[in-house]
C-alpha cells in the first residue's frame, strides 16, 4: 500500500494504511502488513507521538528494532511477526500494549530483558517462533491482564510455572521445559481454550 503514498500531498491522513485522529491532526494508526517492504524498520517512530496501533506484519523487514521505538509510549497494538527482524527483545518504555505479535522473526536473548517490563496492560503475547531464551516460570506475576500466550517454538528451559489460572490460551510446544503439570496450575473456574505443552 505505501507505493501508492503521494509523498507531495501534505494530507497524510488520505494515504493507504495510515489512519488519524478524528481532526485529522495526528497519525495514530499504521497498517501496512503484507505490503512488500523490506530493509531496516524506520529509526524515528518516536515522531509519531499520537501512535497507537502498528502492524508491520508478512513483509521482508530485517535488522533489529530500533530503540527510538520503544519511545512510542502510547503504542497498544504491535504486530511484527512474519519478518525477518532479529537481535535482543526490546521494548522497554512499550507499558501500555495491550497486543504484542513478534512470531516467526529470529529475535534472541532473554525473555527477561524487557517483556515483565512491557506486560502490565497486554492481552494477546505471540513471541512464538523465535530464539528467545530463558526462564519462565515467574515471568507473568505481573501481568494482570494476560489472557492469550504463544511461547512455542523458542529455547525457553525451567519450569512452566504456577501463575496460569487466569490464561485463556497457553502454548509452550517445542521448547525444553521440564517438570510436573498439576491441577493447582489452573486454578478458578479452568477456563482454558487451548493448552499446547508437547
Amino acid at each position: 500500500m505505501y507505493t501508492a503514498w503521494k509523498t507531495e500531498e501534505q494530507d497524510v491522513c488520505q494515504w493507504p494504511g495510515i489512519t488519524c485522529t478524528p481532526q485529522r491532526s495526528r497519525v495514530i494508526g499504521i497498517h501496512l502488513s503484507e505490503s512488500l517492504i523490506a530493509g531496516g524498520l524506520f529509526g524515528n517512530f518516536s515522531a509519531l507521538t499520537q501512535l497507537t496501533y502498528l502492524d508491520l506484519s508478512r513483509n521482508t523487514i530485517e535488522g533489529s528494532i530500533p530503540y527510538d521505538l520503544s519511545r512510542c509510549q502510547k503504542l497498544k497494538h504491535l504486530n511484527l511477526s512474519h519478518n525477518i527482524i532479529e537481535g535482543e527483545l526490546n521494548l522497554t518504555g512499550l507499558s501500555n500494549l495491550e497486543v504484542l505479535d513478534l512470531s516467526v522473526n529470529r529475535i534472541a536473548g532473554s525473555i527477561h530483558s524487557s517483556f515483565p517490563l512491557v506486560c502490565n496492560s497486554l492481552v494477546v503475547a505471540n513471541l512464538s517462533t523465535n530464539k528467545l531464551t530463558g526462564r519462565i516460570d515467574n515471568i507473568f506475576s505481573g501481568c494482570r491482564y494476560l489472557k492469550y500466550v504463544d511461547f512455542s517454538t523458542n529455547r525457553f528451559s525451567g519450569e512452566i510455572g504456577s501463575r496460569l489460572g487466569e490464561l485463556v490460551e497457553f502454548s509452550v510446544s517445542e521448547n525444553v521445559l521440564s517438570g510436573n503439570i498439576s491441577a493447582s496450575m489452573f486454578r478458578g473456574n479452568c477456563t482454558f481454550a487451548s493448552v499446547g505443552f508437547v
